[in-house]
C-alpha cells in the first residue's frame, strides 16, 4: 500500500485529514478519515495513594472560546488495553492557559485532584467493574469447560 494523496477538509468544527491509500494487490483505493481529537499526555498518579494508576489527559485548543478543552481518563497500568472497561472517563473541562504552559497547568490540575482524593470514586467504580467482569468471565469459563 502507498499513500496517493492527502488533503485537508473542514467539516463544521472538526478538521480531519483525508488519506487516500492504494492497495497494490487489489488495486483498490481506500479513503481513511482521521479526526484530530487533541494532544494526549500521561501523568503518573502518586504511588503512595494510587499505585498502578495514571491519568491520560487529552487537550485541544478551542479557538472560539480561547480556552483548552481538557478530558481526563483514568487508566490502570496493569491492563494493556484502552477499552472503555479499563478506562474511566473522569471529566471534561475548559481551562485558560497558553501553549507554553498548558502541560504544566494540566499537571497542576491532576496533582490538585489527586491531593483532594478526586479520583477515589472513579477508581472504586473501575475496580468494582473489573471484579464483575472477572466473576462473569469465570462463570463463562466454567460453563465452557462443562461442555
Amino acid at each position: 500500500m502507498y499513500i496517493l494523496s492527502t488533503e485537508y477538509k473542514n467539516a463544521k468544527l472538526r478538521k480531519f485529514l483525508l488519506v487516500i491509500i492504494r492497495d497494490f494487490k487489489t488495486e483498490e483505493i481506500i479513503m481513511l478519515e482521521n479526526y484530530y481529537l487533541g494532544t494526549t499526555i500521561t501523568i503518573n498518579l502518586p504511588k503512595s495513594q494510587y499505585n498502578g494508576y495514571v491519568v491520560d489527559c487529552t487537550y485541544k485548543y478551542v479557538k472560539d472560546m480561547n480556552k483548552y478543552s481538557l478530558t481526563m481518563w483514568l487508566r490502570d497500568t496493569e491492563i494493556d488495553d484502552r477499552l472503555q472497561i479499563c478506562s474511566q472517563k473522569v471529566n471534561t473541562q475548559y481551562i485558560t492557559s497558553t501553549r507554553e504552559n498548558i502541560k504544566k497547568d494540566i499537571c497542576a490540575i491532576v496533582e490538585q485532584a489527586a491531593n483532594s482524593s478526586y479520583f477515589d470514586k472513579a477508581i472504586e467504580t473501575y475496580e468494582y467493574t473489573q471484579k464483575c467482569f472477572e466473576r462473569g468471565n469465570a462463570e463463562f469459563e466454567r460453563e465452557r469447560s462443562k461442555s
